[in-house]
């Protein structure tokens, strides 16, 4: 990566934490980073995260997200972020556990860490229970 991308990066980061959004001239910023340097995971995923948080829905949607953190995961196979961010777009905005389960699984094997351990933990655990859920209703449904 560029050392001025890094500087754009930080100073995007710090934008964003502070107004808590992410804004349309931010995602312009991202798109020409990109266009410099289209081979950057970290790049994607954060075009990914600023679309999550983007207060401006006429140019990307919620789906964008999830294709860009796609493409860093095809961009940069081992750059483990890119399979943790499509992991949370699954769990959090998908409400998909089922979908979220490989991205987190594949992430520990690139990268270990007792959060992201315990994020996985979480995300079977849901798993567990939205089975034992559909087990319980296809049993009541029997039994009446």
């Amino acid at each position: 990566m560029l050392k001025s991308t890094k500087g754009v990066i930080k100073k995007l980061q710090n934008g964003m934490r502070h107004r808590g959004k992410a804004t349309s001239a931010d995602l312009r910023t991202i798109e020409q980073l990109l266009k410099k340097e289209p081979k950057c995971a970290r790049l994607w995923c954060m075009r990914g995260n600023f679309i999550e948080l983007s207060d401006d829905d006429n140019i990307y949607s919620i789906r964008d997200a999830l294709l860009s953190y796609k493409h860093g995961i095809k961009v940069e196979p081992e750059y483990a972020d890119s399979y943790i961010e499509a992991g949370y777009y699954h769990f959090n905005v998908r409400d998909d556990p089922f979908r979220a389960l490989p991205y987190f699984r594949h992430a520990l094997k690139l990268k270990s860490s007792l959060k992201l351990l315990n994020v996985y933990h979480e995300v079977q655990k849901e798993i567990s229970e939205r089975k034992a859920d559909k087990s319980n209703r296809g049993l009541t449904r029997h039994s009446s």
